[in-house]
């Protein structure tokens, strides 16, 4: 949980980088989202770096919602 943190909290600092703001894309323009993710994702470490930061972020919320179950005794009832 601790690392798949700090991955997603990377991922939604790029992610805010690449294709939001466009300091880390190099052909990004404003206004235009379909060109920004066609061109961006034609690199193929950004699709790499997306697709792990994609299974990070599956499992860190599977994670949260199997706790939230164990916290509020759906798993785990009281006998």
């Amino acid at each position: 949980m601790r690392y798949g943190g700090v991955i997603v909290g990377l991922f939604v600092l790029y992610h805010i980088m690449h294709l939001t703001v466009g300091n880390a894309h190099p052909e990004f323009i404003r206004h235009s989202a379909y060109h920004n993710v066609v061109t961006g994702f034609q690199v193929w470490w950004v699709s790499g770096f997306y697709i792990v930061a994609m299974i990070f972020l599956g499992l860190h919320l599977y994670h949260g919602l199997w706790s939230v179950t164990q916290t509020f005794g759906v798993e785990n009832p009281r006998i």
